[in-house]
């Protein structure tokens, strides 16, 4: 150990954070500040790739909540009756096509509404909610449009512009 470093009030131990029993950097391999220091090249490249998909991951939920959020100021602003279903489908359609992300705002967002609407509100449409929330979901693969994957939810007087 360098003890004029010490001295000096420098971390000798920097290259592994400060830790050195629990981080080495085995390989002399360590040149950042990532908390995967230490670890063998190939070990940490797995977790900085899991780290690049939990942000791509986090961003596809928020843009889903956005897409629920369009389709719940759509579904308000056409005034149509019988659209709910149309407008379910529709949310969770382009929500899950974002990717798993999305999906998963797609199921959280969906099945916390209807279950407040069922439990709570006791509204009786809730399971013809959730069937359209689901083949929305299923759906979202086909490379065909989310309005018309959903058009067998399209009530008439419905405008073109939805």
């Amino acid at each position: 150990m360098n003890t004029h470093a010490v001295a000096l009030g420098i971390n000798t131990y920097g290259y592994v954070g400060g830790n050195p029993i629990m981080n080495t950097d085995r390989y002399g391999l360590a040149n950042d500040n990532s908390p995967y220091t230490g670890l063998p090249p190939h070990i940490a490249e797995a977790f900085r790739k899991l780290e690049r998909q939990r942000v791509l991951n986090q961003r596809q939920w928020i843009g889903g909540a956005y897409d629920f959020f369009g389709n719940y100021r759509d579904m308000r602003d056409a005034n149509t009756i019988g659209a709910d279903k149309y407008f379910h489908c529709k949310a969770n359609c382009e929500a899950t096509k974002r990717g798993k992300g999305g999906e998963s705002a797609a199921c959280t967002i969906s099945d916390s509404r209807e279950w407040f609407d069922q439990h709570i509100k006791g509204d009786p449409a809730s399971a013809a909610d959730q069937a359209a929330n689901i083949f929305g979901r299923s759906n979202a693969s086909s490379p065909q449009s989310c309005s018309l994957v959903c058009s067998a939810f399209r009530p008439n007087g419905l405008p073109q512009g939805y």
